[in-house]
């Protein structure tokens, strides 16, 4: 048990150290002063003597009363006292019929427990850990709470889990989302979401199988999932290099309800397609100026690249059109087609390079006679 207060020690005064800061860069209001005055006396007063002083009495054990799941409300170290909700503190203290328990307490990213006998002699209530390390704590039975008190350092209230009133019954309509790179070189992102007991949360994504989590705390828990960036992708092409993905998250309450958590997005930079034809080509602002052969037909011969680093072959997966009509896109992405001229004029043939999750290259060739 002295591992246990120690650890939660440690990491209350983690968690508000910041707060504390921050509250001590506020303006100082000195508290107004009262003027000194002298208390009077009070007058002498006899006290009546009772005719008959009745014997003490055993207060009732506390021990039916604690028999149940309690949580942490309040944390006091010195004469500050912290709400544990405020510092994301999920914590239990339970008491079981058999004089047996179990201490819980999860913030930080570190969870302590500890299981522990106990014994309950009229308001008191004495707690042994799995090292026989003794504890003490005080039933109040008119405020129904236990205060548990750890070296004269940190006391604890602990109030029935049915008594504590929602800290924030709007929490769980957000959710937090960073981004990293994994060790392997791996884009990913971290959503971190606070589910309602019972809820269920769903993650969508538009080409595989949902992430689904059913809860089965009694209580607003919290799930941090890693997800890869391209589970996000559509797997379709694009029509832009730099897209926002927001990923679409609901949670559906137990008593019914589907409800949209929002979350923050984060920005995509897609590849794009790159259409070039061989020397005979000339440039132009859309596209290519060729000139038909002396059968009126342009033979062409093209690649289809991409903006990558290293421009590598992106034959796999492409998909090549000329004026709507699908040619093959041999290795390397070279491309090949006949482009006729049509009557005496010049002909203009639109040509269309689509892959998924690529931004898409299109590319007019214009045919002289």
């Amino acid at each position: 048990m002295r591992k246990w207060f120690a650890g939660l020690f440690a990491l209350v005064l983690l968690c508000t150290c910041a707060c504390q800061l921050k509250a001590s860069e506020e303006t100082d209001v000195p508290e107004p002063t009262a003027a000194s005055q002298e208390t009077p006396a009070p007058e002498s007063q006899e006290t009546p003597a009772s005719e008959s002083t009745p014997e003490p009495t055993e207060a009732p054990s506390c021990a039916d009363a604690i028999v149940g799941e309690w949580k942490i409300v309040s944390v006091e170290i010195g004469e500050a006292s912290y709400d544990p909700s405020a510092i994301r503190m999920d914590s239990s203290v339970s008491f079981y019929q058999n004089e047996t328990g179990r201490m819980s307490v999860t913030t930080g990213g570190q969870t302590f427990e500890e299981t522990i006998a106990y014994k309950a002699a009229g308001n008191t209530v004495t707690m042994l850990d799995e090292n026989n390390d003794p504890l003490t704590a005080i039933y109040d039975p008119e405020t129904n709470t236990i205060r548990m008190e750890w070296q004269s350092a940190m006391v604890i209230v602990l109030a029935p889990k049915g008594d504590v009133p929602e800290t924030d019954g709007e929490e769980w309509k957000t959710a937090e989302l960073e981004r990293y790179v994994a060790d392997d070189g791996m884009e990913m992102v971290t959503i971190r979401a606070a589910i309602p007991a019972g809820a269920t949360l769903r993650i969508d994504f538009q080409n595989q199988e949902d992430y689904v989590y059913v809860s089965d705390k009694s209580e607003l828990s919290y799930r941090k999932i890693r997800i890869p960036v391209p589970v996000f992708y559509p797997n379709a092409p694009v029509g832009t290099e730099e897209t926002t993905i927001v990923p679409k998250i609901t949670i559906t309450l137990p008593e019914g309800g589907e409800f949209d958590v929002e979350c923050p997005g984060f920005t995509v930079t897609f590849p794009t397609l790159l259409i070039a034809l061989d020397s005979s080509a000339k440039p132009t602002q859309d596209g290519y100026r060729v000139k038909a052969g002396s059968n009126g037909t342009y033979q062409l011969y093209g690649f289809v690249r991409s903006n990558e680093e290293g421009s590598p072959s992106v034959d796999a997966g492409v998909q090549m059109t000329v004026n709507g009509e699908v040619i093959p896109v041999y290795e390397g992405g070279i491309i090949l087609a006949d482009l006729p001229v049509i009557g005496n004029a010049p002909t203009t043939y639109t040509l269309i390079a689509e892959k998924s999750n690529y931004v898409t290259a299109t590319v007019d060739v214009v045919v002289e006679p």
